[in-house]
């Protein structure tokens, strides 16, 4: 298994204190991840689920070992082609089938969703997303700054993609760091749809942190289904 050992790089600490009047005014304004950007960090920009996981719920994220591709010979690997991208909705993959035993239906949502993920991503190079208020408070390591990386909404016109993704900012992320961004979108998907939105990412980031960590491995069905209640029915 590969561990990221993240904290020992920069601390942060982001949790969503944001809450929207409307749950279903996701579809107009739109939701997504953010992304951290440390100039002097060996590890690239870092999805701060992964950072709230290991800072905030003390989690030792474990992620797939699997087998790297044949990066073309050009140096370093560009983590923002379509060979870098199926990788990491290969370990993405790899992740939700950690859900499968004790959520055998959520998974093959989740499966379904990242199977459309590449018809469903429009990445624009050269922009600023706009940012969705939807983290609340938190902090960030001195010399770092915080981005959006993902914005999600339903698509509205028929040249419209379901997700948005900064391509400038993607591709300096490792690809555990991606999947962690594409999990995010898809939770956030599955939370949003259901009847416990309020508007804030913190429940979807908490459960990606639990897939990421692996902790629902250790859990007991009950547990499991009590955790997921709270997450997605809000009691």
């Amino acid at each position: 298994m590969r561990f990221l050992s993240s904290v020992m790089a920069v601390g942060l600490v982001l949790w969503g204190a944001f809450v929207c009047a409307d749950p279903n005014d996701w579809a107009e304004r739109g939701n997504g991840g953010d992304v951290i950007v440390c100039p002097q960090s060996p590890l690239g920009n870092l999805m701060y689920d992964a950072y709230e996981a290991e800072v905030r719920y003390q989690f030792k994220l474990i992620f797939p070992d699997l087998e790297e591709p044949e990066w073309p010979d050009t140096g370093a690997p560009n983590y923002g082609d379509e060979m870098s991208l199926d990788f990491s909705l290969k370990i993405a993959k790899e992740l939700v089938q950690r859900i499968e035993t004790q959520d055998p239906v959520r998974a093959q949502r989740y499966f379904q969703w990242l199977a459309e993920f590449k018809n469903d991503t429009r990445f624009l190079p050269e922009v600023e997303l706009f940012d969705i208020p939807d983290t609340g408070i938190g902090f960030i390591p001195p010399q770092c700054s915080l981005h959006q990386l993902i914005i999600q909404r339903t698509p509205k016109f028929p040249q419209d993609r379901r997700y948005m993704v900064a391509l400038d900012y993607w591709q300096w992320m490792q690809p555990e760091q991606q999947a962690a961004a594409i999990l995010h979108e898809i939770i956030y998907r599955d939370l949003a749809e259901s009847k416990a939105w309020t508007g804030t990412s913190e429940p979807a980031r908490y459960f990606n942190a639990l897939i990421l960590s692996d902790a629902i491995g250790q859990m007991s069905h009950v547990e499991y289904l009590n955790i997921t209640r709270r997450i997605f029915n809000g009691n």
